[in-house]
């Protein structure tokens, strides 16, 4: 354990970091809370630039989810985001790809969530510009797809 921060950093990756990463990251960050689970810590980035509000539309999923959204603004993935990462969960397989591809050594470490949960080929569906229906889908999906890793994150975590 390095000093006295967390065990285990998750970062989470889509597109734009700005719909289902930043989710994923408030939710995930949650459920850690709700457990008293401190040793990993959660985070999120985008493939594309940075510096983009979260959209309304996953903010009004989360509430919905009774979570209040964090001011976050959105981040590019980097390198040295990536070297600090226990873990790199991707909404989709072509985002993993793209990670695998673009930056070394990061075989082992970097999954799509629906691959990390069990379910390899499952992508998370991008609501972007959709409807709070498509918002709320992508959120249930995400929240499922959290859930059912959430076994093997309390173990990555030492829990």
């Amino acid at each position: 354990m390095k000093g006295s921060g967390p065990a285990v950093t998750v970062i989470f990756v889509c597109h734009g970091n700005i719909c289902r990463s930043p989710l994923a990251e408030m939710y995930a960050r949650h459920v850690a809370r709700q457990e008293g689970l401190t040793a990993v810590e959660f985070a999120s980035a985008g493939l594309i630039e940075p510096g983009n509000p979260m959209s309304t539309g996953s903010a009004g999923a989360l509430r919905r989810l009774g979570i209040e959204p964090g001011p976050p603004e959105s981040r590019t993935i980097s390198l040295s985001m990536l070297a600090r990462a226990s873990l790199v969960l991707a909404m989709e397989e072509g985002q993993k790809r793209a990670i695998l591809r673009d930056f070394d050594g990061l075989a082992g470490k970097v999954f799509s969530l629906g691959e990390f949960a069990g379910h390899a080929g499952v992508d998370v569906d991008d609501p972007y510009g959709g409807s709070a229906e498509d918002y709320d889908r992508m959120a249930a999906q995400v929240k499922g797809l959290i859930d059912e890793a959430w076994p093997r994150l309390r173990k990555l975590a030492g829990r």
